[in-house]
């Protein structure tokens, strides 16, 4: 079969993500899925994961914030892309290229379908509930999260090395994510726009002929009688 002929197939698009634009998307997603906002220690749990997945968000394939393998059987109605991957099999490393299978992963026109896609994964399928009572236990550690998500089956990889990577990940994370709500944000610096000679002259006017009222109107667009008051 060729599969780069079917109609939900779509080119692999390398989608690299900043962490502010990570760190504002997980956080809402959560909220939509949960219908209460996350703890900062539960994001950096969730940013930590993601991030060892995708490489730092680097190396991130349409929109795939987990790496999530698309389904055939029976089919999941996902976009897919395809690309070249590993996967420990019986303790081996094996490498697939497409079209294999294995190379199949869900694709996603945006960030905010994706991430939606890949919490839904982790918060709503009941074989990662173990996992996700971890995930949202602030008590819990990033690795026991991510150890626990190997034992349900997310992946195949090493589990202590994967689950200790995420905790490592989630305390670098955790202290980001502190740095950046103490830190007050940006005020814009508003410039007015520049005023022709003829423009002073009338605002001058405004200034010493008419109310503040006259002047917000005139600021609005509002037409504003100005000619000299008797």
């Amino acid at each position: 079969m060729d599969y780069t002929q079917h109609p939900l197939f779509r080119p692999a698009v390398k989608t690299v993500l900043t962490f502010e634009q990570v760190a504002d998307a997980i956080p809402i997603a959560f909220q939509s899925s949960e219908g209460t906002a996350p703890s900062m220690k539960t994001v950096a749990k969730l940013i930590a994961q993601s991030s060892l997945e995708t490489g730092h968000y680097q190396h991130m394939w349409n929109f795939n914030f987990g790496n999530v393998k698309k389904r055939w059987t029976p089919d999941d109605g996902q976009l897919f892309t395809m690309f070249r991957c590993n996967e420990v099999l019986s303790g081996k490393v094996e490498w697939f290229d497409p079209p294999h299978p294995q190379t199949h992963f869900r694709a996603f026109e945006s960030a905010a379908a994706g991430v939606i896609d890949w919490q839904r994964l982790i918060l709503k399928v009941a074989r990662y509930a173990p996992a996700k009572a971890l995930l949202i236990d602030d008590a819990a550690s990033g690795q026991a999260f991510a150890l626990k998500l190997g034992e349900c089956g997310y992946y195949t990889a090493d589990k202590t090395l994967y689950s200790t990577a995420v905790g490592r990940l989630t305390e670098t994370t955790l202290a980001a994510l502190a740095t950046r709500a103490s830190t007050p944000a940006a005020v814009p610096v508003l410039t007015p726009p520049p005023l022709s000679d003829a423009d002073r002259e009338r605002v001058q006017g405004l200034i010493a002929l008419t109310t503040w009222d006259a002047m917000y109107d005139y600021f609005r667009g509002s037409p504003v009688d100005d000619s000299p008051k008797a």
